[in-house]
């Protein structure tokens, strides 16, 4: 094909793009008088829940900048921080809650005074957006909710479905957008399913749509793409392990379900989450496969393309033990985002690493914060919850002080997220040579450290003002980023032996964690029981500390670990209705039922014994 005719296929592709899109004026007309000469606000920012459209509409309002004469720059938070270089540009950032900081610090105020930006994320602008009066006159704020009815009618109608099943379709989606666009599809394709408007919904109608497919091979190229953070024409080839996979790829960029991001397709997010989860339980050998051709693949890649250990991070985001240091914190959950302190942040991170670790700690951190201030990091939600002080010493980076504020170095969501932090800049720091880690309480930290490859270095113990300390350290030039992740992989199926016999099915298995959940505040009943209270401790802070999994944790927390006087009560105290409640309590049963499975399944007789 000339590069004419692909010119030409692109407009068809924009014209048809153009005539799809419903509803939104209100959002448009805002955008528009954003464009406008002498515009008081620069800055759009539209949030909304999963599937309300917001790339859609970031893809709407690209087209009204291009309209008017304007460059239009693309960003997407999934996809590491590049610097934007534009005049009388409009620059457009999807999923923005990934960026916040960067944003807020650094792109934006960079940008000329004719810049326009639109900005689309989950969540709305942080507080730090929100309480500062030189955002607050140049920042507009919209929420996107769903379509109202006509809106609906009107997209259903473009999408082909007949107008006697449209009002069925509105009760069962309440106007949702990417419900809607669901609904087509399966429409096209078979009758409209007689069910209600539940949060289920979205899950039938995804099965409806999947079981519609052409071909086993483009099922299992929807499964693939669950697994990984982007695909590409590439990445899909190797994982279905074809030499060609363009007309599967081609297949998929028509969906619904799948959205265009700067380097390849991604499945919406509830859509990724039922396809894994339901390929985990029902084919764990092409989960595992699947897994291991995509790590193969980012290996070949790196290091010419950096950001490929960013999609090998995705992999390992539900492994109980990795998930929790790789998975991005939900902001739904716990709002938190990382920025530099100011002269007014100090004073209190000093208290508190003085409260933890006494003086002679706190005047180390002071000369860190004088000499290096780029060092200090703060955690926020809202107020500062944290802190990170990690100067650079040569190519070392020297982890020196490290806490949640309140609790310390307490395992913990603060803690957590400070995990998380400091891997992906280990993971992305260039020529990163070596990193230490400073510790109170080391004999603590040594085995999760160890799992990790990080190793207590000799002779580096310290006390201060009675208090002990210890340093972890890894060689990245010994062991780099992609051959660590290996590591860690390989670490965590280390146990998972096909050829061994489980001494309990998963139907006793479940049936034990009902047990002991039920048991967990009558320690003498557990004694004898196939699972001990520890192991039941164990994997519910696994849940606390993952972003994912916490609100099925307080449920699980109120309901079994310290347990209110009723269910109701429980649900009273969580505020949440009787039925959302029971569905949580389900989910975390579920979930904690998975995380024990996979890490002590093959040790219950063990510790049958011990207790």
């Amino acid at each position: 094909m000339t590069l004419g005719g692909v010119t030409r296929l692109s407009e068809r592709i924009t014209a048809a793009r153009r005539r799809a899109f419903v509803g939104r004026d209100e959002e448009l007309a805002v955008f528009g008088r954003l464009l406008a000469p002498g515009a008081s606000e620069a800055v759009l920012f539209v949030h909304g829940p999963g599937g309300t459209g917001k790339s859609t509409l970031l893809r709407q309002f690209g087209f009204l900048a291009e309209d008017a004469g304007r460059q239009v720059v693309w960003l997407d938070g999934r996809d590491p921080i590049t610097d934007v270089t534009a005049e009388h540009a409009a620059v457009l950032v999807d999923n923005a809650e990934l960026v916040d900081v960067w944003l807020r610090e650094e792109l934006l105020p960079a940008l000329g005074d004719d810049v326009v930006v639109a900005i689309a994320g989950r969540e709305p602008p942080s507080v730090a957006f929100r309480t500062d009066p030189g955002w607050r006159s140049v920042l507009r704020t919209i929420r996107l909710t769903n379509l109202d009815r006509e809106t609906g009618r009107a997209l259903l109608r473009l999408r082909g479905v007949p107008d006697s099943e449209h009002d069925q379709a509105l009760e069962f989606t309440h106007g949702h957008p990417l419900a809607l666009a669901l609904l087509a599809d399966v429409c096209a394709q078979s009758d409209i399913p007689n069910i209600t408007a539940t949060p289920e919904v979205l899950n039938t109608l995804l099965r409806s749509l999947i079981g519609s497919v052409p071909t086993p091979r483009h099922l299992t190229a929807l499964e693939a793409c669950s697994q990984v953070l982007v695909a590409t024409e590439p990445l899909l080839a190797a994982l279905l392990d074809v030499p060609d996979a363009r007309e599967i790829f081609d297949w998929l960029r028509e969906l619904s379900i799948v959205d265009y991001a700067p380097r390849g397709l991604v499945l919406h997010d509830f859509v990724r989450e039922t396809l894994a989860t339901e390929l985990r339980w029902r084919q764990p050998e092409t989960y595992s496969l699947l897994h291991q051709r995509a790590r193969a693949y980012y290996q070949q890649q790196f290091p010419a393309q950096q950001s490929v250990l960013l999609d090998f991070a995705f992999l390992h985001r539900d492994s109980p033990m990795l998930g929790p240091y790789l998975r991005h914190v939900n902001a739904t959950a716990d709002d938190f985002t990382v920025t530099r302190t100011s002269a007014q942040d100090w004073a209190k991170l000093r208290r508190a690493i003085e409260t933890h670790e006494g003086r002679e700690s706190a005047a180390q951190a002071e000369r860190w914060y004088t000499e290096q201030p780029q060092s200090v990091s703060v955690i926020r939600n809202g107020d500062a919850v944290g802190l990170v002080i990690a100067p650079m010493i040569g190519d070392t980076l020297w982890v020196t002080h490290w806490m949640a504020l309140d609790t310390h170095q307490a395992v913990s969501p603060v803690q957590m997220f400070i995990t998380l932090h400091l891997v992906r800049r280990y993971l992305t720091t260039p020529g990163l040579g070596q990193v230490n880690v400073t510790c109170l309480n080391p004999d603590f930290w040594t085995e999760a450290f160890r799992y990790t490859d990080f190793h207590r270095l000799p002779g580096e113990d310290f006390s201060r003002d009675g208090k002990h300390f210890g340093v972890f350290g890894h060689d990245w030039r010994a062991v780099p980023p992609m051959t660590w992740m290996t590591l860690l992989a390989d670490r965590e199926n280390a146990d998972d032996l096909p050829d061994t016999p489980r001494p309990l099915s998963e139907a006793e298995f479940a049936a034990a964690v009902r047990d002991a959940l039920r048991d967990f505040t009558r320690p003498d009943r557990l004694r004898d029981a196939p699972l001990g209270r520890d192991a039941i401790a164990r994997a519910a802070r696994v849940m606390e500390a993952s972003p994912r999994d916490r609100r099925a944790f307080r449920v699980l927390h109120h309901t079994y670990l310290q347990p209110a006087e009723t269910q109701a009560a429980a649900a009273e105290l969580l505020d949440l209705p009787m039925t959302t409640y029971r569905r949580h309590l389900a989910a975390g049963v579920a979930r904690i039922t998975e995380i024990l499975w996979q890490e002590i399944g093959l040790k219950v007789d063990a510790e049958r014994s011990a207790d």
